[in-house]
């Protein structure tokens, strides 16, 4: 059961549902007794049944309610209507820092010090006052359009009055989130503010890098946080300064002691990396920025069709450039005015490579007429034998042609070749078979020396002495 647009509940009218948890829903409202907009926390109805849910439900108000904080979402009021339980709150006109990491990816370390800074004064508030968040992470840290940076949701944390004495976890039930608890949460032991810290250290890991430090199921997420340590961060981002794996692998230490002892610390030791290396803060302009859609996120929440790599080459903008600042009642939602589109390198990698490969083309057929032009080649046949014609340019010598006597049956060949109709050949016709170039080397054809020489046969001198027979004169 839900509660629909335009429905009272006691002097707040619903508007629309703009969030859902475990737990609660979220409405934006009107306050029309103040006439204000203000965000209501409506505990499920099923859960509102629960004696110890419903005890939560009011503790994260209470909590809440004493710890004013620039940084902490300002608490109206707490009631119960019927059979609905809520908690009326600040409305913050913007996003949640888990939609701006699914949108953009890595943000980089100068808007990861400018997102956590004001969370981890909150937290450091928060502390002192004796409370635990218990749940620290991108989905209850807001960014609102003006560049503010608040964290929210306290509907799991130990309330002052409660350290020590009344239990309000039921036993069994996990309490937090699996992929951003601290070790001594996933080994159920007592906690204070430095498991917040770590799960503070945890989100910072996935500002910067775009990943969280462990992934997989609930048990391997829950036995990771408490005994594997953190993997460094410039494995994943070469580009990364290897001071900041010093620091986040002390805020990510499983020993509370060994952590940053305060939220303060943790920044301080970001912004002396960040300081040394020569990166660039981020502004509250900066932070307003990420508050608004890209063009190309959005039209992938509509249509769910927008190509990855074109949401890479997106995250791969500088985050730190300033936008336009805020216009209208609802930027959120407002698409602002796309960028001047600008090559990318491996557009002008692409052309330069085209360009030069149709370079190389012209040249070579431009050098293959010249060289056409120049050495003419033409082939005739016969319907006898292939016949070969050659002019020769006066670059190149023609090759000598061997002295050939015209045999009979070359006469009889040459005979039944057509004339040509052009009398510009400076070959005689001769048959040759097979027609292969060059048909002027017959040499071993040409060498009929051999038969030629029929000087053995023009010996008859030996038939000239027939002397002995002339001896019968004795």
């Amino acid at each position: 059961m839900t509660l629909q647009n335009g429905q009272q509940l006691g002097r707040y009218r619903i508007e629309a549902e703009i969030g859902r948890g475990g737990m609660a829903r979220v409405y934006r409202a009107v306050d029309t007794v103040l006439r204000r907009t203000v965000a209501l926390k409506v505990l499920l109805p099923n859960l509102a049944l629960d004696a110890e849910f419903a005890r939560r439900f009011e503790y994260e108000a209470i909590t809440a309610a004493n710890l004013r904080h620039p940084a902490i979402v300002t608490i109206y009021d707490v009631a119960q209507i019927d059979d609905w339980r809520f908690i009326a709150m600040e409305y913050v006109t913007g996003r949640t820092l888990y939609a701006v990491l699914r949108e953009r990816g890595a943000l980089g370390l100068g808007l990861a010090i400018a997102l956590i800074a004001p969370v981890a004064d909150a937290l450091d508030h928060a502390h002192r006052q004796g409370a635990v968040h218990r749940d620290v992470k991108p989905h209850n840290i807001l960014i609102d359009t003006g560049g503010r940076v608040l964290l929210t949701d306290f509907g799991i944390a130990h309330a002052p009055e409660l350290v020590g004495g009344e239990r309000i976890t039921r036993a069994g039930i996990f309490m937090g989130t699996p992929e951003y608890i601290s070790p001594e949460q996933a080994s159920a032991r007592t906690i204070d503010g430095r498991s917040d810290l770590y799960s503070l250290a945890v989100t910072a890991y996935e500002i910067i890098a775009g990943s969280i430090p462990f992934s997989g199921t609930t048990s391997e997420l829950v036995t990771a946080h408490a005994q594997q340590p953190a993997p460094p961060i410039s494995q994943g981002a070469t580009d990364l300064p290897p001071e900041l794996d010093v620091v986040l692998s002390r805020a990510l230490a499983k020993q509370p002691e060994r952590r940053y002892q305060t939220g303060s610390d943790f920044v301080a030791a970001l912004r002396d990396v960040s300081r040394r290396y020569g990166m660039p803060l981020a502004t509250r302009t900066h932070l307003a920025a990420l508050t608004r859609v890209l063009p190309e996120a959005a039209s992938a929440a509509d249509a769910s069709a927008v190509s990855r790599a074109r949401v890479a080459r997106i995250q791969s903008a500088s985050p730190l450039t300033p936008a336009p600042p805020a216009t209208g009642a609802a930027p959120v939602r407002a698409p602002v005015a796309a960028a001047p589109v600008a090559m990318t390198v491996p557009q002008t990698t692409v052309l330069v490579v085209v360009s030069v490969i149709v370079l190389l083309t012209l040249a070579i057929l431009l050098g293959y007429a010249r060289f056409a032009a120049d050495d003419p080649v033409t082939a005739t046949a016969t319907p006898d034998a292939a016949v070969m014609r050659t002019s020769h340019s006066p670059t190149r010598p023609a090759p000598a042609t061997p002295a050939l006597r015209p045999s009979p049956a070359a006469a009889t060949a040459t005979a039944t070749v057509p004339p040509e109709p052009s009398p510009s050949a400076t070959l005689e016709v001769w048959t040759v078979v097979p027609p292969v170039w060059p048909t002027a080397t017959p040499e071993p054809t040409a060498t009929p020396e051999p038969t030629a020489t029929p000087e053995p046969t023009a010996t008859p001198e030996p038939t000239a002495t027939p002397e002995p027979t002339a001896t019968p004169q004795p």
